[in-house]
């Protein structure tokens, strides 16, 4: 019957989350239509087939938010020059990091997200403490200065 439209260009930067969820506010009021007009009339097969396209087609969407998710991942891991966990095993096959969706395109599984997001925090913590490192400098050098500003005011005065 229905079959939502599939993004045309799934390689776009970012899509927001409200662009998914407007998508499935919108495809489960079509299908409340149609699913309460079937309840009036008892046909409990066409009930059962609406709701069915329903799932199928939140289930679409829902990989369609994963794929963008592991993409963003990937994106920021790439910027801050983390690795990204393998995306074959020994095997040849996709490893346990990634999952294939249906419709085409892979994305993350729960343990996929959990080693790429512990290794770009890894780098974020350290990039922190060579930071908190030359602001330890910068704030001592400041002092200093107003030491000696203070001091030769006082000897000039």
């Amino acid at each position: 019957m229905k079959k939502i439209e599939l993004i045309k260009n799934i390689e776009k930067r970012y899509l927001p989350k409200r662009f998914f969820r407007r998508r499935k506010n919108k495809i489960e009021k079509s299908y409340q239509s149609e699913i309460e007009k079937a309840k009036r009339e008892g046909d409990k097969k066409k009930v059962e087939e609406l709701k069915s396209n329903l799932n199928y087609d939140l289930w679409v969407i829902e990989e369609e938010q994963e794929i963008n998710f592991t993409k963003r991942l990937k994106e920021k891991a790439t910027r801050l020059r983390v690795a990204h966990p393998a995306f074959f095993d020994e095997k040849g096959e996709l490893s346990d990091y990634y999952m294939k969706a249906d419709f085409g395109g892979v994305y993350f599984t729960s343990k996929g997200v959990k080693k790429i997001r512990d290794a770009i925090r890894d780098e974020e913590r350290w990039i922190m403490e060579k930071r908190a490192h030359f602001i330890r400098w910068i704030a001592s050098l400041t002092g200093l200065i107003g030491a000696l500003t203070g001091l030769f005011a006082v000897i000039l005065r």
